[in-house]
């Protein structure tokens, strides 16, 4: 027969049991239970990957953390529920300290703690909290010194390092473009060739290559020479290693992230091709700031990489790292393909048009890059520069004229402006600044102006935009201007003579009277001729009352009082 202390101790068992359970319960949800480690670390921001008009994909977020060893590991950021999620304001360079759950990311291999599971996907931070930190360097957004943006104290020289795919898996790629076709693109043909593109007779386009082409969208101020630029020849193996523990894989596949264009492909593929140039080149890339991987063309053997997108890149650009591009190897698409995604790394947005034209609210836009009058747009095919607010953006572009508070445009006043073409001079804006607040719209917003001709930079513009004059704005309530972060612009309308648009933000019509088309003798596209503009305040769609004794023309249709029908009808009534 069992003693007393052991009837106690079987009694009790259960009990002590419940309460291990109940203790590891709690270990398991308590957060300190968790291995987290805290990195500073660089951050790099790809744009949603493009095709077409269409954004086909979501904006990612990745961190540089230099290892012990002193080498660059990059990683690819899951953010927790618990995160505050990222927002337009961040580009790539900005330095962040993360709060890293180590085991929830995939492995890590200089984490101080190797005790984690490391059970998230290779390659990948699991990130439970972070903070933007400051950066010495570029503190001043309009003016810092800078070897990446154009801050407007003087040109910016370009440099870049560029990889032609034309072997994957150790097949060679059918119609892959070769370096020299893809070094005519950046540098134009080579002496010799015709001046004029193939085609029809109203197809022709001057043979830019892209260091002209950003030469006159920028009005000198953007400069790309072959000394500050290498084209290479690229043969991906099928598959390869990552400085983060994770791998990568060229062979055709199911996207994803273990298909052929996952996360770590593509930053698998760019550390590839940095990494063989040096070893077997003995040439260090790390002196140009701006990366492109030109891919295989889809369709032809060697296997598609990143068949459903065209082209992807930086938001923005790092001081000390640079920044990177993936564009699809298509000849008649690359030269404007590689103006978007450089304007990308210049802190440009998809630029889209507006979802409501003629509504209320003309500023909510379509979400996709639509807008025909940009390279950050729907151009596909041709080239042409950067829309209004863009270029303003840039610094590249002036106002000609300015209409703001202080012009002392009343309302039915108007004024009459005659703007050069975009393509040939800095100063063509006309910029409309108005305070006028209404239940629709807190604020004033800017309103953007240009007369598109098709000369120079311009001169592949298509028939849409072509010598007509070109409205934009952008949903906020100042002018994006610098290193600040902006929202998408919005293209509104492109009007040819005799049209008008009602910007109702502002109560402001601007009406197309007049275009003069360039002298004869201007062959070379030097002057482009002008456009003259009206630009007219309004209080209402129509005259009513005591509108229609008042001396005004209060709608802006060019009658005044009772020469307006709108006062006809009321003198009937």
């Amino acid at each position: 027969m069992a003693g007393p202390g052991t009837a106690s101790l079987r009694s009790c068992s259960p009990c002590t049991l419940c309460i291990e359970l109940m203790i590891l319960v709690l270990l398991a949800l308590n957060s300190d239970a968790r291995i987290l480690e805290t990195f500073r670390a660089k951050l790099v921001v790809l744009n949603a990957p493009r095709h077409g008009r269409q954004l086909v994909g979501d904006v990612s977020y990745h961190a540089r953390t230099r290892s012990s060893t002193g080498e660059l590991v990059l990683y690819s950021l899951v953010f927790g529920p618990d995160a505050f999620k990222p927002g337009p304001e961040l580009k790539t360079g900005v330095l962040v300290q993360l709060t890293v759950d180590l085991d929830l990311s995939g492995i890590v291999p200089d984490a101080a703690n190797q005790g984690a599971a490391f059970a998230g996907v290779p390659g990948t931070l699991y990130v439970t909290s972070w903070v933007e930190e400051s950066y010495g360097g570029t503190t001043d957004p309009l003016n810092p010194v800078s070897n990446v943006y154009y801050t407007g104290s003087k040109p910016l020289l370009l440099s870049a390092a560029v990889w032609v795919v034309n072997e994957v898996c150790g097949t060679r790629v059918e119609r892959a473009l070769t370096v020299e076709d893809v070094s005519a693109v950046l540098f134009g043909p080579p002496a010799g060739a015709a001046l004029r593109s193939p085609g029809l007779p109203d197809q022709h386009f001057p043979l830019l290559g892209l260091n002209r082409l950003l030469y006159e969208c920028s009005y000198g101020n953007f400069i790309l020479k072959r000394s500050s630029t290498v084209v290479l020849s690229l043969a991906l193996p099928c598959s390869g290693a990552r400085p983060n523990g994770a791998s990568w894989s060229s062979s055709p596949g199911s996207e994803g992230v273990t298909g052929a264009c996952g996360n770590n492909e593509l930053w698998g593929w760019m550390e590839y091709a940095v990494s063989i140039t040096r070893q077997v080149r003995d040439i260090d890339t790390s002196q140009f700031r701006r990366r492109v991987l030109v891919l295989p063309p889809v369709g032809g053997s060697g296997g598609s990489l990143c068949p459903s997108w065209q082209q992807r890149g930086s938001y923005g650009c790092d001081e000390d790292h640079g920044c990177d591009i993936w564009i699809r190897g298509e000849r008649d698409h690359l030269l404007q393909w590689l103006v978007a995604q450089i304007g990308a790394s210049m802190l440009l947005q998809p630029a889209t048009s507006s979802a409501n034209p003629s509504g209320l609210n003309p500023l909510v836009n379509s979400g996709q890059p639509t807008d025909p009058s940009c390279a950050l747009g729907a151009a596909e095919g041709t080239y042409q520069c950067f829309n209004g607010p863009n270029a303003f953006k840039l610094l590249l572009s002036n106002p000609w004229v300015q209409i703001d508070s202080k012009s002392g445009l009343g309302v039915g006043d108007t004024k009459v402006v005659t703007l050069p073409p975009a393509a040939l001079s800095a100063d063509h804006l006309l910029l409309v600044l108005l305070n006028r607040k209404t239940p629709s719209s807190a604020a004033p917003h800017p309103l953007y102006v240009q007369y598109r001709e098709p000369v120079g930079g311009d001169a592949g513009l298509p028939a849409t935009t072509a010598g007509r004059l070109v409205l934009h704005s952008v949903n906020t309530t100042t002018t994006p201007v610098g290193l600040t972060g902006a929202p998408p612009t919005v293209f509104l309308a492109a009007m040819g003579v005799g049209q008008s648009y009602r910007y109702q933000p502002a109560n402001v019509l601007i009406r197309f009277t007049h275009r003069t088309f360039p002298v004869a003798e201007d062959v070379g596209g030097v002057t482009g001729g002008s456009a003259t503009v009206a630009v007219c305040r309004y209080q209402g769609f129509s005259e009513t009352g005591g509108e229609c004794e008042d001396g005004l023309d209060n709608d802006c249709d060019g009658l005044v009082d009772v020469d307006d029908p709108d006062c006809q009808v009321v003198d009937e009534v």
